[in-house]
Parts: structure tokens; sequence; C-alpha cells
């Protein structure tokens, strides 16, 4: 019986032209059509992505309800998220 494998990120919104365009461009070029890429985004995927069936877009808070619970929760508590407290 053959394996199935997909790759799985993730990235915030603001890192898409820093980084994350060019890892998704890079995959598609160079991963086999066979592995998938699921992408778990926030808030929107952007506009200029690449086409491709290679590629699967998740939206994170809907198919993680918790977490979404969780950073509202958590939103102010220095312990459980350090980069968003301003000094």
């Amino acid at each position: 019986m053959p394996s199935t494998f997909s790759v799985i990120t993730t990235f915030p919104q603001s890192k898409w032209d820093e980084y994350a365009k060019r890892m998704v461009e890079t995959y598609i070029a160079n991963w086999p059509q066979s592995i998938k890429l699921k992408i778990y985004y926030e808030n929107q995927i952007p506009e200029d992505v690449p086409q491709s069936d290679q590629i699967e877009w998740i939206d994170l808070f809907d198919a993680c309800p918790d977490l979404v619970a969780f950073k509202e929760k958590h939103k102010n508590n220095i312990d459980k998220n350090k980069n968003n407290i301003k000094d």
C-alpha cells in the first residue's frame, strides 16, 4: 500500500512578502506533485498566491477554535503571550 504524505506550515500574513511567498513558490517548483502542502493561514489568503493543486489553504482560526479562545483568554497574560505585551 503506498504511503501518503503532506507537509504542513503556517506563517503570519505579515511575513508573506518577506519569506512565505518564496517558500510556497519553491515548494511548487521542487517537491513532487504527490506531496501536498497544507498551509494554515491567519485572516485571509494573500492575493498573489501561486495557483497549484498541490497547495491546500486552511483557515487556522476556523480549523482551531480552541486556539482562538486561548488567544482571547490570554491576550494580556505576559506568561502566555510574551510577543504581544507592550511595555
